[in-house]
Order: C-alpha cells, then structure tokens, then sequence
C-alpha cells in the first residue's frame, strides 16, 4: 500500500483493514514510524494567548521603494450624472 494512502481518518482505515486493502501490520508499521509531536505543541491561557510559543528571530529584509504612485487630485466622478451636469438644477 502507498505510503500517502496511511494519511486517511480512522473510518478509512478500518474500512480498508475489512476490505484486505491495507494490513494491521503495515499500519503498525507506519505508526510506530511516526514522529511524537508532543514535544512541539504550544499552550494557551484562557483568552487564548500562546503560553510557551518558541520565540522566533524575524529577519530584516531590504527593500529599496519604488517610485510614489500617482495621485489622483480630482474625486471619480459618479457613473449617474448628477442633476448639475444636466443642467437641470
């Protein structure tokens, strides 16, 4: 069985185990393989604010500004002409 066919739910599993499409001992197999990932969780207080969140170097990258983009000094006119520009007013 395909390694990518192990990252099913556990209904998947236990339908393929019936079926004879994967075996109790390949998956054994890759479960003992998995790596433990208790050590990499992170805690929350009770407003939800991490606890122990590793504290991570943000990098500084240099970005040299590109020229200003240009403004527009007059507001976009309005897609339904107003009754001034009709000359009705």
């Amino acid at each position: 069985m395909d390694k990518n066919e192990f990252r099913l739910d556990i209904r998947l599993q236990e339908k393929f185990l019936q079926s004879g499409k994967l075996k109790q001992t390949e998956l054994n197999t890759h479960l003992k393989g998995l790596k433990d990932l208790e050590s990499e969780t992170i805690g929350f207080d009770d407003e939800g604010v991490p606890v122990d969140a590793p504290t991570l170097e943000l990098k500084e990258l240099m970005i040299k500004p590109g020229p200003p983009e240009p403004q527009n000094p007059e507001p976009p006119k309005p897609e339904i002409p107003l009754l001034e520009d009709l000359g009705l007013e």
